[in-house]
């Protein structure tokens, strides 16, 4: 009985393997001539950014998510839609990222403003900023 099972079960697997189905038609998107006079599309594009941050001791984890954004350091290719974080701390930069998530280490205890500022490759402001206050505490 366990063998007809099994090729009955064999039989299934290998009956289901059919190939999907292939689109019969392409559609190729060209920019019209309107398009083409105006900004390109990636300038129309709205960033939002989310921060997910939590403290632990006097370290803070921090999470960035930015739409339509990829990160990069400030010395690689200028493009739309790349670049980094500018970090601030109680109105002093001090560091710049290129990745979502990070930690800033060994605060001073007490109450500190943090800052996120995405910034283009080239350290020219998208103009999105996200500030929030962390308590260091013994």
């Amino acid at each position: 009985m366990r063998i007809m099972m099994f090729f009955v079960a064999l039989f299934l697997l290998v009956s289901c393997q059919n190939d999907k189905p292939k689109p019969e038609t392409k559609v190729v998107v060209a920019p019209s001539e309107q398009s083409l006079l105006t900004e390109p599309v990636s300038a129309q594009v709205e960033r939002s950014m989310t921060i997910h941050q939590h403290v632990k001791g006097r370290n803070v984890y921090i999470e960035c998510v930015v739409s339509h954004f990829s990160f990069t350091n400030r010395f690689q290719e200028q493009t739309e839609g790349k670049g980094f974080i500018k970090v601030s701390l109680d109105n002093k930069p001090i560091a710049q990222v290129s990745q979502a998530a990070f930690t800033l280490k060994d605060l001073p205890l007490g109450r500190h403003t943090v800052k996120l500022e995405v910034m283009k490759s080239e350290g020219v402001s998208y103009g999105l900023t996200k500030e929030f206050v962390v308590h260091i505490r013994p």
